[in-house]
Formats: structure tokens, C-alpha cells, sequence
């Protein structure tokens, strides 16, 4: 491992035979492209001074750095955690316009913008690594590791290029400088890092190089201040009619979100301008914004958030012609907003959703031919709105839902064809509305909920009987059933106790449910378990001994 005195030493020698010729040409050209720049402007001469950025927008070895110096160089006293270098960004990495106004990361509140271009030759990508390379790191990773006892295990990208970054930041012992001698020393120039976070990992995407000379200066640019946002909003409400709003946006090539607030604070008589504005966010607020009388231009955008926007105020007449448009939500507003009179065209429509709101707003006659529709909730719209003589078709319904809606509102004449329904929640509904000779049917249901509502409509059945033979005594009484008469009687047991709370009236009850005990009948089963869990409250309270 080389000492820090060696570190000086080649840094020395390196200063003196390569950087000073190339300060003093590259420091040059940049102020003279500056100064050209305002020079160009007071003379009112039409002027890009960032063309070049723009020139070298794609250009995989373009990288641009930021400092308050008009020169690109080494700072040797940075304190950073970092080697030392030239830190910039991937101009390909990023938006031109982000570049020029310093939307970057770090350091873009500095004065200069540096545009320069690396020689290929010894700078590792740490996306794009070669089988040879990661050997080397590998290599020498394990070769610092066993010098100085580390675990490679923690280094914090776990990568050829990673543990190696690690181990030759441990041998730096903490100097910057010395961290870059290593890597110098081991054939390294640069390293450009399209999101791994080797670097840093609070810049993922960045490049640091360890030499000008593999560095070709283009050009140094002021860092263009981005406009305040009052002075965007006081710009875009002028009422001068000579204002080309369009004209001024496209000038100052704002940034996405600045442009929408400019788009947003704009006069409506300048929004017509932005109809095919590039940027859809920009679209979106003209179609949230612009008179309805312009909204037939935007129906066939290709950005759904502005067809949605266009959908939810254009007058109804144009509608038909958005009904198949490719996007669900955008037919969603459609199918709400559309007069009924076109809905049958939507009855088809491939998403439910849409299905589901026609049902919700087309006539009812249209309706016999969405019963058999896949979705389950278009089927429950359907049998909610039908009209009742055609809900027999549903009454088989796979879904349970559906079935429930078909059993509150079907005929009480056909609920004999669903007592026997699989769903407890069915029959329930069918146990309350069938008539009484239906009724019959249901005795004996499974469902404890269903045989309760059965067993109270038999009483009430029953007292309507007892009560006719009342009002005509030579009607003969019906003889009641064995397991009619234990309820019964079960129930006078409980009453004469409620009356008069003893415990000998309390054995009494005790006493029947034993005989009940003895029944197999569900209603007689059912109405012994209600009882016996009320009495045994009752027999704790008085201390009786059950």
C-alpha cells in the first residue's frame, strides 16, 4: 500500500507535466464563451450561449460540473468522504434544461456550468462492466482485504467494483488524496455510475474523474437562475394583447411543473395556443380550463388524463363520439354523462365498470338482455332496476348477491321455486315474504336464523287460526302438532315464571325442557336451547342447583 508521501511525491510530478498547459487553454475558451454570450445579447443578436449543451445532449462521454470558479480543476481541499476528482453528472443522464437552470442533486446553487468530454480510455461504467475488470477488482479487492484484515462481506455494494471500492477506501485511512492515488495507481481515470450508488449512495447517478488530462474542456456557461415563481405568475396574467403566451413558454423552456403553473394562472383567451402543446401535463390544465366551445379539438389526444378532462366537460352532443374510446375511465365519464338515449351502444362495453353504469342509467326495457352479464355486479344493477316480471330469468343466478336482490323484489308466487335456495341469506329473505302455504315448505331449514323466522310465522299462522275460531266458535279447532304443543308450552312455563319469579316455577321450566330433551324435531331443539340458556341465568341469580 503506498504511503502518503509517495501520494505527493507522483502528484507533484503529474501537476507540473500535464495540467498546467491545459489550464490556462481550457479556463480560456470558457470565459470567451461566456463573454460572447452577453456580448451577443447587448447587440440584440438571436443567441444560444447553452447550444453546445444541447449539441451534446446524447453524447455517452459528455458530463458537465458545477463550481464557483470559471475553471475546471481538482479542488485539494474538498472534505468530502470521496477520492478526490472532478465530480459532474452524465449530461445524457439529464434534462438540458435542468442542467442550465442547476435542477441537479448537488452543488447546482454554484455559479458555472463546466461542459467537458473524457476519454473512454481507463474509465470503468459501473453499469457496464467487462468479465476482465471485475476480475481485476476482484483481484485486487482481496489482495487489500488481506493487507489490512477486512471483510469484504462489509462492503455496502457487494459487486466486484463495489468490494473494491470499499477495500481501497479503507487503505485510504480517511485522506482523500490518498484514496485517489490508489486508484490511479490501479488504472483507474474515472468512474461513471448510472444509479448503482457506488460512488455515494446519495447520488447514484454521477461521475468523478482523477485526471484532467483524459479530460477534454468545451466550455463553461453561467448557471441560468430559474425564474421566481411570482414573477411566472405575474408574466402569465398580462392582459396585453400583443402577449404571445405560447411564444414566451417555448422561449423560456420552463421546466414540466413550471410550465403547468403558467398554463394555470394564464387569461382563458390565451389557452386556445396550448391545445397541442407538447407537455400533457400542459394539456391537461388548458382541457380543465379552456371554454367548452374548444374541447371538440382535444377529444382524440393521446393522453388519457386530458381525454378524461375533456370527457367530464364537453357539452353531452359530442359524446357519441368518445363512446369507444380505448381507455375505460375515460368511457366511464362517458357512460355517466351521455344522454340515455345512446347507452344501448355501451351495453357491450368490454370493462364492467362501464356495463355497471349503463345498467345504472339505461331504460329499463333494455335491461332483459344484461341479465346473463358476466360480472356479478352489472347482474345486481340489473336485478335491482328490471322490471319485476322478468326477475324469474335471475332467480337461478350463480352468484348469491343477485339472488338476494332477486328474492326482495320477485313476485311473492314464484318464491316457492327459491326455498330451497343453497344461500342461507336467500331464504331468510324467502322465509319472510313467501305467502303461508309456502311456508310449509321451509320447516325443518338448517339455518337457525331461516327456522326462527319459520317457527314465529307457524305462531303467527297458528294465532290467526285460534283467533278465527274465536270470532266463530263452531269452526273446528285444527289439532296442533306434538312438537307445536312443547313450544307452547314451554313458552306458558317461561311466562307463568316471569310472572311470578319462584324457584319452584323455575323447576317447572326445567322440568319441560327435560321432556323437550326428547324431541327431534330443529324448531323444537331450537326454541329448548333459547330457553334453557335464559334459565340457567335465572337459576344462578336465585341458587338454584340445576
Amino acid at each position: 500500500m503506498p504511503t502518503r508521501s509517495q501520494v505527493k511525491t507522483v502528484n507533484r510530478k503529474k501537476t507540473v507535466k500535464k495540467r498546467a498547459p491545459k489550464k490556462k487553454a481550457s479556463s480560456r475558451r470558457g470565459r470567451r464563451l461566456v463573454r460572447n454570450a452577453t456580448k451577443y445579447k447587448e447587440m440584440g443578436v438571436d443567441f444560444d450561449p447553452y447550444a453546445l449543451l444541447y449539441e451534446h445532449a446524447d453524447d455517452p462521454y459528455a458530463f458537465v460540473h458545477y463550481s464557483d470558479i470559471e475553471k475546471l480543476g481538482l479542488n485539494p481541499s474538498s472534505e468530502f468522504d470521496t477520492p478526490l476528482g472532478i465530480y459532474s453528472y452524465p449530461l445524457n443522464q439529464f434534462s438540458v434544461d435542468d442542467i442550465i437552470t442547476g435542477r441537479v442533486p448537488f452543488a447546482g446553487d454554484r455559479k458555472y456550468i463546466h461542459l467537458f468530454t473524457a476519454d473512454p480510455d481507463g474509465i470503468v461504467f459501473v453499469n457496464d462492466t467487462t468479465s476482465k475488470q471485475e476480475a481485476h477488482f476482484e483481484s485486487k479487492a482481496e489482495k487489500y482485504a488481506n493487507h489490512l484484515g477486512l471483510r469484504l462481506d462489509d462492503a455496502r455494494v457487494q459487486t466486484p467494483l463495489g468490494r473494491y471500492w470499499y477495500a481501497s477506501m479503507k487503505g485510504s485511512e480517511g485522506s482523500s488524496l490518498e484514496w485517489r492515488y490508489i486508484l490511479v495507481e490501479d488504472g483507474i481515470k474515472g468512474v461513471v455510475d448510472y444509479g448503482a450508488g457506488i460512488i455515494h449512495p446519495n447520488e447514484s447517478t454521477q461521475a468523478v474523474f482523477f485526471s484532467k488530462s483524459s479530460l477534454n474542456h468545451i466550455g463553461t456557461f453561467h448557471v441560468k437562475a430559474p425564474m421566481e415563481p411570482e414573477e411566472i405568475q405575474r408574466i402569465a396574467r398580462r392582459k396585453d394583447p400583443s402577449f404571445d403566451a405560447r411564444e414566451f413558454l417555448d422561449r423560456q423552456k420552463f421546466k414540466t411543473l413550471d410550465a403547468i403553473d403558467f398554463v394555470a394562472d394564464l387569461n382563458h383567451d390565451q389557452l386556445p395556443k396550448f391545445i397541442d402543446h407538447p407537455e400533457p401535463g400542459v394539456r391537461e390544465i388548458v382541457a380543465k380550463r379552456i371554454d367548452p366551445e374548444y374541447l371538440p379539438q382535444m377529444m382524440a389526444d393521446k393522453t388519457f388524463w386530458v381525454r378524461f378532462s375533456v370527457a367530464e366537460r364537453i357539452d353531452p352532443e359530442y359524446l357519441p363520439q368518445m363512446i369507444a374510446d380505448k381507455d375505460y375511465g375515460v368511457r366511464d365519464v362517458v357512460a355517466n354523462r351521455i344522454d340515455p338515449e345512446h347507452l344501448p351502444q355501451m351495453m357491450a362495453d368490454k370493462d364492467y365498470k362501464v356495463r355497471a353504469i349503463v345498467a345504472r342509467r339505461i331504460d329499463p326495457e333494455y335491461l332483459p338482455e344484461m341479465v346473463s352479464d358476466e360480472r356479478t355486479e352489472v347482474r345486481e344493477v340489473v336485478a335491482e332496476r328490471i322490471d319485476p316480471e322478468h326477475l324469474l330469468q335471475m332467480a337461478d343466478d350463480n352468484d348469491w348477491s343477485v339472488r338476494v336482490i332477486v328474492a326482495e323484489r320477485i313476485d311473492p308466487e314464484y318464491l316457492s321455486n327459491m326455498t330451497e335456495d343453497p344461500a342461507p341469506a336467500v331464504r331468510r329473505i324467502v322465509a319472510e315474504r313467501i305467502d303461508d302455504k309456502g311456508i310449509f315448505k321451509m320447516m325443518g331449514d338448517e339455518d337457525i336464523i331461516v327456522a326462527d323466522i319459520v317457527n314465529s310465522r307457524m305462531v303467527d299462522i297458528q294465532d290467526d287460526r285460534d283467533g278465527d275460531l274465536e270470532d266463530n266458535p263452531k269452526k273446528k279447532r285444527a289439532k296442533k302438532s306434538p312438537s307445536r304443543k312443547l313450544i307452547d308450552n314451554c313458552r306458558k312455563h317461561w311466562d307463568a315464571y316471569c310472572e311470578r319469579p319462584t324457584k319452584t316455577n323455575l323447576k317447572r321450566v326445567f322440568k319441560h325442557l327435560d321432556k323437550m330433551a326428547e324431541s327431534k324435531v330443529k324448531s323444537v331443539k331450537d326454541e329448548r336451547r333459547k330457553c334453557m340458556r335464559a334459565a340457567k341465568i335465572e337459576a344462578k341469580e336465585l341458587g338454584l342447583k340445576v
